[in-house]
Order: structure tokens, then sequence, then C-alpha cells
């Protein structure tokens, strides 16, 4: 991919010719997607286009730039969200994530305890083992 004009020269040719920078942005975002393996272009080209589409609908280029701004916050917003769901699984501990209410049951103890009530079972239980 090809470096980037500096600030000042992308500002002057969007002052001075507006179309030819929107022509230059275009093959610029196309040419990084296509920098990008083959299993994120066409979810890079879903996202370039619904920035496209917002640029086009905005009313000046200051209200297009907001757009993409919250756009991008509220991406960034819902994958920190989706990393914070996966830290809280990967990271607390098994003990805690049993609610105080239930108990574990020794089902050996049970049986045992099972058994000692009902003596006549136990015996049954012998002869199938």
């Amino acid at each position: 991919m090809a470096e980037l004009p500096c600030f000042d020269e992308l500002k002057a040719l969007a002052d001075n010719d507006p179309e030819a920078f929107e022509n230059f942005r275009r093959s610029s975002c196309q040419e990084f997607i296509c920098c990008l393996p083959k299993q994120h272009q066409k979810r890079m080209r879903a996202v370039q286009f619904r920035v496209d589409c917002e640029i086009a609908r905005a009313k000046t280029p200051m209200a297009g730039l907001v757009k993409i701004s919250v756009m991008m916050h509220d991406s960034f917003y819902n994958m920190r969200e989706k990393l914070n769901v996966l830290n809280r699984l990967v990271f607390t501990p098994v003990a805690h994530s049993i609610p105080q209410e239930q108990k574990i049951v020794d089902l050996n103890r049970w049986r045992d305890h099972h058994d000692k009530h009902n003596g006549s079972r136990k015996k049954d239980r012998s002869i199938d083992n």
C-alpha cells in the first residue's frame, strides 16, 4: 500500500478539488481492504459501504465526521462489552460461579445415609455388584 500524503496536502486537495479528494479517499480505502486477508475483506467492504453512505447522507463534512466517529465509538463499546463478558467467563473462579443457595451433594455419603435408613435395599444392591 502506498504511503499517504501529509495532512496539509490532503487538506489542500479537499479544498481545491473535492472530487479528486473523494476519488483518492475511495481508492485508498479499496487498496487497504485488498491488503487484508481474504476472510476479512467482505466484512470490511460492508463497513466501508456503511461509512460511504453516512458520508453521502451528511449535510456537511463535519456532520459526516461526527456520524462516523459515533459509529466507531459504538463499535468499540460493543467490542469492549463482549471482551468483558469473556473475561468474566474465563477468570471467574468455579466456586464463585455456583450460587450460594445450591449445595454439592456427595453421592457416596447420600447412598450410605440412604442405605442406613433402608436396610433391605442394601442387601439387594450387594447382589447386583
